[in-house]
């Protein structure tokens, strides 16, 4: 209860009432009682307090909770108030030292995450363990099937099919007041009070966390002879179902689903729930979805064998794919062990990327195309991405310098004085040196070599001199590189008469 004003607490002002013949002070005193008016001590008092901060903020802090709480329970326009100062103020401490919130919040979210992660693992492990129970059967097959035709996901027909369960019952109960919110049933279920049961789910809850745990953990099962009630806990509303038989792990997720997808439709009503229940009546459809466990279904005989007709043809696909992928790699095998025996070409990755054969390496410029060996290992030129990085090979090092030498052959031209046909000694010996050099690989490379020398004149006098001018000149050439120990059947003597003073060469190479 509040304090009177420091000021009151002064004294007590006393008034005489003797008679007429009073002091006047008296008098006065009296008037200031009557009109209320302190005298100088409580002047004094009140000048003081007002001087005194520390005074004034320990009587503020007497008072200000219970004004708080007074005005709390009037409105909300306090709240209103200082709810942006409080955010702004937690911006701002997060913002300069972020290791006190941390700090803070570490016991939470180290809780959170733990159970989130032991949870998640124990959820991987039981649907692990179920797909390997069921994925390799032909039942599967079948309800791999079904689930196409039906455009469901394959967990739900499996979790429909591989055991023998059903869901009779789905309660949504607040999870503040402990009241239900909606009842949905299977047919053919033996339904008591859903009131009466969801206050008694409730109870048991309050009990378990006042006993053992706390208000943050939450009962998630309990096993009542062959019924099971699985308990799925959200922040406004907890879905309770109850099933009769063995229950499949995935069908936990099933409820977290539908228990997401009431809390995001009906997040106004849950926050504003008074007690009006019509407000979920729209969240039938979601607890139906919890409905499921409908015993297996036993196929016909008709349906038996286009099953097995289905998985005959399966296996019939799957093996001749693997056949003709078994053939493919061998023949690409084949095809880079044809590359690497080729000189000039080093292999250095050969494998599949995308559908299409990928093959990098080196490759000399004189040594064969890859390409061109493809046909003869049965694989598809289109299905090969090379990627060759030339290089210059030592097994081509003959036909290099060879190829070299022919060209300097190719390009010596001889020219001469008018009507002259002495050979120019200084010419001979590097010719020589050259064509001896393509013959020597000539023979190496098991092929004929042949030097066309071709003498020509120019059109000044005679034509029949010059024409003899010409073939002079070729001929003086050709007996002087036969001199120089060269056969003389490399050589062909060509005339070209009529153009100019000189004699040319041309390399002929072919196999034997």
């Amino acid at each position: 209860m509040a304090k009177p004003a420091p000021w009151r607490q002064a004294g007590v002002v006393k008034t005489n009432v003797a008679g007429s013949n009073d002091d006047p002070n008296d008098e006065l005193a009296e008037l200031r009682r009557l009109l209320d008016i302190p005298d100088s001590v409580e002047w004094a008092e009140l000048r003081s307090f007002w001087l005194d901060r520390e005074r004034r903020a320990r009587d503020l802090g007497e008072r200000l909770p219970d004004a708080v709480r007074l005005r709390t329970e009037s409105d909300n326009q306090l709240r209103d108030a200082l709810q942006p100062v409080i955010e702004e103020g937690l911006k701002l401490s997060v913002r300069r030292n972020p290791q006190v919130i941390t700090e803070a919040l570490f016991p939470l979210i180290g809780t959170m995450v733990r159970r989130s992660v032991a949870a998640s693992l124990a959820q991987l492990n039981e649907n692990v363990n179920q797909t390997l129970e069921s994925s390799l059967s032909l039942r599967s097959v079948a309800w791999r099937w079904e689930a196409s035709r039906r455009g469901v996901p394959f967990s739900r027909v499996l979790l429909e099919r591989s055991l023998r369960f059903r869901v009779e019952q789905a309660f949504l109960i607040d999870r503040r007041a402990g009241l239900l919110l909606l009842h949905r049933t299977s047919q053919d279920s033996v339904v008591r009070d859903p009131t009466v049961i969801s206050g008694m789910l409730t109870a048991i809850q309050d009990f378990v966390q006042d006993s053992f745990s706390g208000p943050e953990e939450m009962l998630e099962s309990v096993r009542m002879g062959e019924h099971t009630v699985w308990i799925n806990s959200g922040p406004r509303a907890v879905l309770t179902c109850v099933v009769r038989g063995a229950v499949p792990p995935s069908f936990k997720t099933v409820m977290e689903e539908s228990l997401g997808e009431i809390h995001r439709e009906f997040a106004k009503e849950l926050e504003e729930f008074s007690g009006d229940t019509e407000a979920f009546a729209g969240a039938a459809p979601v607890l139906d979805a919890c409905l499921l466990g409908q015993a297996p279904r036993v196929l016909h005989k008709a349906g038996m064998r286009w099953l097995w007709a289905t998985a005959s043809l399966l296996l019939l696909a799957a093996a001749a794919f693997g056949i003709w992928r078994w053939t493919q790699n061998r023949h690409f095998e084949q095809y880079v062990q044809s590359l690497r025996s080729q000189p000039g070409i080093v292999v250095n990755q050969a494998e599949r990327v995308g559908g299409k054969w990928h093959v990098k390496g080196l490759r000399d410029p004189m040594a064969v195309d890859p390409l061109s060996l493809a046909g003869s290992a049965e694989v598809d030129p289109a299905q090969l991405e090379m990627e060759m990085t030339p290089y210059l090979s030592p097994d081509y090092s003959p036909q290099r310098a060879a190829a070299e030498a022919a060209q300097r052959v190719q390009s010596r031209v001889l020219t001469y004085a008018t009507n002259s046909a002495k050979v120019p000694d200084s010419a001979i010996d590097f010719l020589a040196a050259d064509i001896r050099l393509l013959d020597d690989f000539a023979t190496l490379a098991n092929r004929s070599a042949l030097i066309h020398v071709t003498g020509s004149a120019d059109t000044v006098g005679d034509a029949a001199h010059n024409n003899n001018l010409a073939t002079q000149r070729a001929e003086n050439v050709v007996d002087a590189l036969t001199a120089s120990g060269l056969p003389a059947a490399l050589f062909d003597v060509r005339v070209r008469p009529g153009v100019a003073r000189f004699v040319n060469f041309e390399v002929e190479m072919t196999a034997k």
